[in-house]
């Protein structure tokens, strides 16, 4: 029983924690992560084309990478909640880009470029 209560008073103290350890946006960073992000979109989709499956892989893991450092931020405006969201599912496609290269899978490397593409409508529209 005291192990139970342990664990779920950790647990609270834990999710009680991750607003505070939340980072204060960096505008700098954003920019630098979003015209990164344009570029590699480019990248990806002429790495597809060209059946390169290192070069897709490393893109869609860079993109991923991305992603997880701005879920980490606090957006000046909007949902912090859809934030969090969006660059989760971020994170989720591009690694799932990544899986498909691993099993040389173009259909789903295009499928998760367009899951990237669809989300970065949905996140200009609410945090642009």
């Amino acid at each position: 029983m005291k192990r139970v209560t342990f664990a779920l008073v950790f647990l609270a103290a834990f999710v009680m924690a991750l607003p505070v350890a939340a980072q204060s946006y960096d505008r700098d960073a954003v920019v630098a992560v979003m015209r990164g992000n344009g570029a590699r979109l480019g990248v990806i989709k002429s790495a597809i084309a060209a059946k390169d499956i290192v070069a897709t892989a490393q893109q869609f893991f860079d993109f991923g990478k991305g992603a997880a450092e701005m879920a980490k931020m606090t957006p000046p405006n909007g949902s912090a909640e859809e934030w969090l969201r969006i660059w989760s599912a971020f994170q989720d496609a591009a690694f799932k880009g990544v899986g498909a290269a691993g099993e040389r899978d173009f259909a789903k490397m295009q499928k998760a470029l367009d899951d990237i593409l669809a989300l970065n409508k949905q996140g200009h529209g609410m945090f642009k």
